[in-house]
């Protein structure tokens, strides 16, 4: 390669390294004008105004974002990847039940800790159409952690269920329990409440009905 086209592979990589960065500028931007309008103002909160706070035009909100929904629930996908980091760091010969109660504990408390993300998952679940919007993005959420369950057996999720009725299971109790805890206004002991109710679904297939 001579220096002529060095020099102009350094100069395409650092145009292109700029892009990403400004890309993702603009999308931290976005997300966290929507997040600081839903926990101030609840589901009222219009595409108008998240590109208002943010400072880009609802061409750019849309290049982002397909639905004010999608921009409305992004902060919640950082939750997702804390549960990944935590599944493939996880201790080794440790039941995946603990793993996945470890994992989504670790997600989860920092979020209700946060008065701002504690008020913004209330309005999510007392809001009908955010709520169904953050259900079908825990579909999401369960696949992937389905799929990152199966590589670490193994296996894959197409020849063993077990990834994906684990993976469902732990989302299940960790949104049973943030729903519970966050609509009962409560705002203090949700890990310990995180740990009975994975304690409680351990005994789903040994406890007796009387």
């Amino acid at each position: 390669m001579t220096i002529v086209q060095r020099t102009r592979r350094r100069a395409l990589t650092s145009r292109s390294d700029l892009r990403e960065r400004q890309r993702e500028r603009i999308l931290q931007e976005i997300r966290e004008a929507s997040f600081a309008l839903l926990s101030e103002r609840g589901d009222e909160v219009s595409v108008s105004d998240i590109v208002k706070r943010a400072g880009v035009s609802e061409r750019t909100f849309y290049r982002y974002f397909p639905t004010r929904e999608d921009a409305l629930l992004g902060w919640i996908d950082e939750s997702a990847q804390v549960v990944h980091a935590r599944l493939r760091d996880h201790p080794h010969g440790h039941a995946v039940g603990a793993v996945l109660e470890e994992a989504l504990a670790a997600a989860n408390v920092a979020t209700m800790q946060s008065p701002a993300s504690w008020n913004a998952l209330r309005v999510v679940f007392s809001s009908p159409k955010l709520f169904s919007a953050y259900a079908e993005r825990q579909r999401r959420w369960e696949s992937e952690v389905a799929i990152v369950i199966a590589e670490l057996l193994g296996t894959s999720v197409e020849s063993d269920s077990r990834p994906g009725v684990w993976s469902a299971m732990a989302f299940a109790i960790a949104t049973k329990v943030s729903y519970d805890y966050v609509m009962a206004g409560k705002r203090r002991g949700f890990e310990a409440k995180l740990r009975e109710a994975f304690a409680h679904a351990a005994e789903f297939l040994t406890h007796p009905l009387p």
